[in-house]
């Protein structure tokens, strides 16, 4: 008998060669045997298929009777998600929303079910959602979801570490919406440009574009700008192995922030300098807070797993396990495989201390006064903001 095992994988074709939505496949990539994801991604790729028609013969050609046949026959097939599945809800809304026909109104429900795909980890299908909600913009002169699918797809393509691609998708962001002059998703744009420097370790780079951001948010009182090069600058020096100056810059943009989800990120890259440098109760007040008070469910559980680190890291095993599981069940009650798989590998460090081995803090360097003072004044935060220890 064949050991079809043993057979090499072929290359993905590529997206111009392949049938229409295949890429969205390609999440299957190495998990060919889970049955369960095997059936979403289907469903993904028979929701975005009426879609990549209307893109590629344009929607004024695709008679509508046939096209919402092809709806209804997608919509019949949600029955093999559970009743109460998070994703069932959201391709049962994205296939409203497309039954509508008009370009905008497709292209936005494209783009909000590819930030679906994406935060549950599931790049490949999120990456084609997004080429083709930009092909529909392109298609029919919406230079603001342009803007916003080059931006998004940019995000996706850091993840998959595919640098020249996100930096390039990256500079059309920023040059569509400077034309459009339109200071927020130039700033957002901005803002991923240089996050790809980063993580591609090309710090000066980043440095170079969050300080034209800082630039021009102090040229023109742009608070939105000038605290996004701050918190842009603090997680590059964090990443830089400078988690002191990182602290610094976190303290200055703190009080800068614009809104409350800005407020939580700088928080989290506080939390994680100060978990660099062994100052483990500041840490662990930084994101009790963003635990507490963050409205958006992935920021949440990065957070509760977060604290789980800490945890594991004084030698509180029992406590980072149980904060361990409550990020587990919240993930999944959110559909957030991203987050689970970052679970699963914490979980594994837990049971290696527990067969003896202490997980290791990832201590860099003992802090500065400054910082300490800093610290010192983190751990007095108004404690109504802090949940309750454990």
């Amino acid at each position: 008998m064949a050991r079809y095992d043993r057979i090499a994988p072929l290359p993905s074709p590529p997206r111009d060669r392949a049938i229409p939505a295949w890429p969205v496949l390609r999440d299957l990539e190495g998990r060919e045997r889970d049955t369960d994801l095997a059936r979403r991604v289907r469903l993904r790729f028979l929701a975005l298929r009426p879609v990549r028609r209307l893109a590629t013969r344009g929607i004024e050609r695709v008679p509508a009777p046939s096209f919402h046949r092809q709806v209804e026959a997608v919509r019949a097939e949600l029955g093999a998600l559970p009743a109460n599945d998070p994703e069932r809800s959201r391709l049962a809304r994205f296939l409203h929303q497309i039954g509508t026909r008009t370009p905008l109104a497709v292209t936005a429900a494209t783009l909000d079910m590819g930030e679906v795909l994406e935060e549950g980890g599931h790049l490949y299908g999120a990456e084609e959602f997004y080429r083709t909600a930009l092909q529909l913009a392109e298609a029919y002169g919406l230079t603001p979801q342009r803007v916003i699918a080059h931006r998004l797809l940019g995000r996706v393509l850091r993840a998959l570490r595919r640098w020249p691609e996100a930096t390039e998708s990256y500079r059309v962001a920023v040059e569509l919406s400077r034309t459009l002059d339109d200071a927020e998703q130039w700033c957002r744009s901005m803002d991923g440009l240089a996050a790809a420097y980063r993580e591609e370790g090309r710090f000066d780079d980043a440095r170079r574009v969050y300080g034209e951001l800082l630039d021009r948010g102090q040229d023109r009182s742009d608070a939105l700008s000038t605290a996004t090069a701050l918190a842009g600058l603090c997680r590059t020096e964090l990443d830089a192995g400078d988690p002191d100056r990182a602290v610094e810059l976190g303290w200055l943009v703190l009080p800068r922030t614009v809104d409350a989800e800005q407020r939580h990120l700088v928080l989290r890259t506080l939390g994680l300098a100060l978990t660099k440098l062994g100052l483990y109760t500041a840490a662990e007040r930084c994101h009790g807070i963003v635990t507490e008070r963050t409205a958006v469910p992935a920021t949440r559980v990065q957070a509760m797993l977060d604290l789980a680190r800490v945890a594991a890291y004084v030698g509180r095993s029992d406590l980072a396990g149980d904060r361990l599981r409550r990020a587990i069940a919240e993930a999944g009650r959110h559909g957030l495989g991203r987050l689970l798989g970052q679970a699963e590998e914490l979980l594994s460090d837990l049971e290696r201390g527990a067969a003896g081995e202490r997980v290791t803090a990832p201590v860099a360097a003992s802090p500065s006064e400054q910082t300490r003072r800093i610290a010192a004044e983190i751990e007095a935060l108004d404690t109504t903001l802090v949940p309750a220890s454990g």
